[in-house]
């Protein structure tokens, strides 16, 4: 929300097929409207809805939470990460089974030179 346009739009035009991990957060809210992804508050449920676009699309392999400021109870952070697993997973079930990339193959799809 903070560039003005939809991130589910913005997302769909991504090569997803070569995302194979992603960074979840929270942040919070500053009063001219902004967002700021501070690490420092649970990942909204905006978040949640995000992860669930992109794991239906993208061969994910992991999901790392990000918190670094007000740290909270280790079972919190725990909690979300458990999230993130369900959500990958019951995407990858969905999707059906899917081949593995080599390794050449996996690094040609990072080659900016290509």
């Amino acid at each position: 929300r903070n560039h003005g346009f939809g991130p589910l739009e913005f997302i769909a035009e991504l090569p997803l097929e070569r995302v194979y991990q992603v960074h979840l957060g929270g942040g919070h809210d500053e009063p001219d409207g902004y967002r700021i992804d501070s690490h420092g508050a649970p990942a909204p449920p905006e978040v949640w809805e995000l992860l669930r676009f992109v794991a239906a699309r993208a061969p994910l392999r992991a999901a790392i939470v990000e918190w670094d400021v007000s740290l909270p109870p280790f079972a919190e952070v725990l909690a979300e990460a458990e999230l993130a697993r369900g959500i990958i997973d019951e995407a990858r079930t969905q999707r059906g089974p899917q081949t593995n990339r080599g390794a050449a193959e996996c690094a040609a799809a990072f080659d900016l030179n290509a």
